[in-house]
Order: structure tokens, then sequence, then C-alpha cells
């Protein structure tokens, strides 16, 4: 078996290359991982097993683009036309399946809608099973037309065995200048518009009266330092509207993080009212729960911090591949 997975290697985001890791130690050891490629899907051997494992569409067309000019956006369509060729003779062989991850509703830059959804459209069609992270992306699947039949719920894995185990919470306060009494709340991940830090910010600042009370936020952050950021944060706080999934949020768990989001999305299928986060649907109401859950007791903050921890258990990349080998294997239904 031959899996070919439309991803980028990206060290800022390490999904894939968990992913794979998970693979390979669930897998036969005739299996085979690798980024996708024309020269990859061009020619296979007419008895040898292919699944295309596709992540993020845009991979194919935003390749070295980085700007939206008539040239760039007419390269973009050639490669989509070009993909979708290579995908139909593939599609023709009887040993290929088509398994699409669905994360998001639309790339984070969507830069040429009309070749995003032109594409989008002709990979439902195209597609053998779907994987989302969780009821949410199903839902918007069966909004697209997609039947249940095809979908699987896999929940998303954990990033923690990437960036280690959790340090000691006075020690990674004092590596980040972080005095040892403030309630510290943490926003984590790349700075994105879809992430209305500036939101986040502004209720933050209605709270200056309340000096104990911190905003972090950390953007690009070297991966020796991730740890440390999680462990010296009492709170992880999130603005997201219009996601389907979130690897930060489950890595906050990870950690023993309190998640703060957001009513939307995928969030109330993650994170449990009350118990391993809170959720808000209004800038008034993360204000109210900000100021809330910084008076908690140390008891009630332990409390929660567990539930977050054992909440995150159900992400770990030995089920994430175990599930997503019965997708390829079609042993998996529809959950």
């Amino acid at each position: 078996m031959k899996v070919i997975f439309v991803a980028r290697e990206n060290i800022i985001n390490p999904y894939i290359a968990l992913l794979i890791r998970s693979l390979k130690t669930a897998s036969p050891k005739n299996s085979e991982f690798i980024y996708y490629s024309s020269e990859a899907i061009s020619e296979p051997a007419p008895d040898e097993e292919i699944i295309l494992h596709i992540h993020w569409p845009e991979t194919i067309y935003e390749s070295d683009i980085s700007n939206r000019s008539l040239k760039t956006c007419f390269l973009a369509a050639l490669r989509v036309l070009k993909f979708l060729y290579e995908l139909r003779n593939l599609k023709a062989r009887k040993k290929t399946r088509i398994v699409w991850t669905v994360h998001n509703y639309k790339s984070h830059r969507n830069w040429f809608p009309l070749i995003e959804d032109f594409l989008c459209w002709n990979l439902y069609r195209y597609a053998d099973r779907f994987i989302v992270h969780t009821p949410a992306g199903k839902n918007f699947l069966f909004a697209n037309g997609i039947p249940e039949n095809k979908i699987s719920v896999i929940a998303h894995g954990t990033y923690r065995q990437y960036y280690g185990a959790p340090r000691n919470a006075e020690e990674s306060r004092k590596e980040l200048g972080i005095n040892k009494n403030a309630i510290v709340f943490l926003n984590f991940g790349i700075l994105r518009r879809y992430k209305r830090i500036d939101h986040i910010r502004s209720v933050f600042n209605r709270l200056s009266s309340e000096k104990r009370i911190k905003l972090f936020v950390a953007g690009k952050v070297p991966k020796d330092k991730v740890a440390s950021f999680f462990t010296a944060a009492d709170f992880f706080v999130m603005g997201h509207q219009n996601f389907l999934t979130s690897g930060t949020a489950v890595l906050a768990l990870s950690y023993g993080l309190p998640v703060i989001a957001p009513s939307s999305g995928d969030m109330p299928y993650i994170i449990r009212n009350g118990e391993n986060g809170f959720l808000y649907g209004t800038d008034d109401e993360l204000q109210e729960l900000i100021s809330a859950v910084a008076n908690f007791s140390d008891a009630k903050k332990n409390e929660i911090r567990n539930n977050a921890m054992k909440s995150a258990a159900k992400h770990s990349w030995k089920f994430v591949a175990k599930e997503t080998l019965a997708v390829y294997r079609r042993e998996n239904g529809p959950q």
C-alpha cells in the first residue's frame, strides 16, 4: 500500500509528520507514505494499492505563489486542471482509493475563491471517503451533499509528544519573564485574521484594572519553548470563528490547560462547558468568563486542569492511526 499525502511538509504545523509516524508504526512493513507530486501518481504499478489522502487542497495550486496577480491566478488554475486530470486517471484504477480529511470550511488565505470552489466541487465527486475531526465537520459535509456512509469522525491528534512533557510552572514563568502571581491567559499559534486576536486584546484591555490578569499572545515560537508557554499559563483563550478544528486547543488540553473558546465550529464537541473549559458567545460573555475564572480557588483550577488532561486522551496518535487505517481498508463505518 502506498499512501500519498496532498499536504506540505511543515515544521510549523507538524500534523502530517505525526500522522505519518503513527501510521508507519501501525501499518504493515510494506506500506509507503510519501508527499504528493505529479511523478508520484503518474505511473503507478498495475497491482499497486494507492491511497491518495488529501488534507489541504490549496497545496495543489499555492506552491510558490505569493500574490494574487492575474498571472498567478492563471498559474493556479492550470495547476488545478492538471491535478484533476491526474486524479481522473488515478481514479480509473481499481486499486485506488481517494480519502479527504476536511480540516477547514475554506483555506486560511483563500486567495482564489473561484478556483478553490471548483477544485473542492470536484473533490466532493471524486473522494471515496471523508474524514472530519468532530460532528461539526460531519454537518458541513451533509450540507454539501455527502452521504453519511462516506464520512468518518476521527479526533485530531495531539501535538504534545512533539513539543515535550509539561515543565515546572514556576521555572517556566521565570524563563518567560512572567510574574509568579499573575493569572495568565495564553493565545498560541500563527497570527491570522480569523483568530480575532484584536478582539481578544480589546476584551483584556477592559480588564486593565485587574492587575493580576495577563494576556500572553505567542505567535511563532521555537519548538523547544512551546512546552514552557503552555506550562506557564493558567488558561488557554481563543477567538476563532468559522473553523472546523483546532489543533492548538487539543494541544492546550494535553498540557492540562482549560480552554476558553467561542461556542461555534467544533469547540462544543471538544470543550465541555464548565468541565475542561468554557464556551462563550459574545465579547461581553468572554469578559465575564475571564473575570470569573481568574478568581477560581486553587482546588477548582486543579479540578478543571485534571479534566482537561483526561479529555485529551482520546486524541492519541495511536488511536488516530488505527481509525485512519480502517478508512484506508474500508473497515471504518460512519460515526
